[in-house]
């Protein structure tokens, strides 16, 4: 099955992006294990995200501590509890979109409010881009 059929609102966002965006601006997606369903959105648009796989990209890169930090720095974005808190992490990375779905909601359930601060880019269902 494909993410159409399995993840419909994700579908949406990606349908959205694709349309909508211009350039190549940075997108914030949930990190995780490789060969997943973890950067979903950058894998459907092509668009930059901070870290797709993590693991992945140290079996690339030979675990350089840069992708383990950039990892952390994930975890931190949609963890932290305020957007003050995390401004010179997406200004490090230039994120322009940030996306919270299902998988967000899993992986990060305490953190996430602090996006509604943001003006939102696109909605379908529990499927939010905003925008910075």
């Amino acid at each position: 099955m494909c993410i159409r059929d399995r993840h419909p609102d994700d579908f949406a966002a990606v349908a959205w992006l694709r349309a909508n965006v211009a350039g190549q601006p940075v997108i914030l997606e949930a990190t995780g294990n490789p060969y997943s369903y973890f950067g979903r959105f950058s894998a459907n648009t092509g668009l930059p995200t901070v870290l797709g796989w993590a693991n992945h990209e140290g079996l690339w890169r030979g675990h350089d501590r840069a992708v383990l930090a950039r990892r952390d720095d994930v975890f931190r974005m949609y963890n932290a509890t305020t957007l003050a808190e995390i401004a010179p992490l997406l200004d490090r990375y230039a994120v322009r979109y940030i996306l919270v779905g299902d998988l967000e909601r899993q992986e990060h359930p305490a953190g996430l409010e602090k996006f509604a601060e943001l003006p939102v880019a696109f909605t379908s269902g529990g499927t939010v881009v905003y925008r910075r």
